[in-house]
């Protein structure tokens, strides 16, 4: 028996399938390995793309909004919104963490991976922030806005700066006075030129015509603020768990 088991192990053609078998299950694990790894690379790469787009669309709408409601800061009576800040201190910082995740790719390291988690954290959060509190943003609007201008109605023959920003805002929505164009009538004054076309008169007032314009941005923020939180949030958990994987990886092997 000892004859046969010392001869089956010294066997040439049994130990070159034996290691054939052995080198094939190891080709086919780094194989597995590498895909994976292929594969969760392209996962980040496009995600991260999608946070920049997010970010820089983000970014943009915040400026928008911010140039339209500063032409108007007298007659509003008002400073731009803290919202409106916040807005574009997050598509900045958002575009920030979604560049230091490509460099993680470029160069593997877990202090830049934890810096990445981190502002992501940061951001998601006050994404979030942004979608609950925009809601709340749109009726303090409406409120301030609609007493603000009831007074601009008021000024508009004795202050100039009010004259100015009121033919301004009913020239470009094509509005006139805070309800309609009667509150200038209720104050014994002249309907002003800018809201007359032809021999016609703008009917709708500006605070409505205002309202729907920043409500129109405030659903957009809201919409895309809980979408790409949700997104984060699931890429945020992922990243966690492969920042874990590689640093457990790392004390098996020291």
């Amino acid at each position: 028996m000892f004859y046969i088991k010392t001869s089956f192990y010294n066997n040439p053609v049994i130990e070159f399938l034996f290691f054939s078998f052995l080198s094939f299950f190891r080709i086919k694990k780094m194989m597995c390995v590498s895909l994976s790894r292929e594969f969760w690379q392209k996962i980040f790469i496009t995600l991260n793309t999608l946070f920049v787009i997010f970010n820089i669309i983000l970014l943009i709408l915040g400026i928008i909004t911010q140039n339209t409601l500063s032409k108007y800061t007298t007659i509003l009576n008002t400073s731009i919104p803290a919202i409106i800040p916040t807005i574009l201190f997050t598509g900045c910082f958002g575009i920030i963490a979604a560049l230091i995740g490509y460099i993680g790719l470029w160069k593997p390291m877990n202090s830049i991976a934890l810096i990445h988690i981190i502002s992501l954290c940061i951001v998601t959060l006050i994404e979030i922030g942004i979608a609950t509190t925009s809601a709340v943003m749109y009726d303090q609007f409406y409120t301030t806005t609609h007493s603000a201008l009831l007074d601009s109605v008021k000024f508009y023959y004795e202050k100039p700066q009010y004259e100015m920003e009121m033919d301004h805002l009913q020239s470009e929505f094509k509005c006139c006075g805070a309800e309609s164009y009667l509150d200038y009538r209720k104050l014994g004054l002249n309907i002003p030129f800018s809201c007359i076309i032809g021999y016609l008169v703008y009917a709708r007032g500006c605070v409505h015509i205002l309202t729907d314009y920043i409500q129109q941005y405030t659903i957009v923020f809201i919409s895309l603020c809980f979408i790409f939180s949700i997104i984060q949030g699931v890429y945020l958990i992922i990243s966690i768990l492969m920042l874990n994987r590689t640093m457990d990886t790392k004390n098996l092997c020291t």
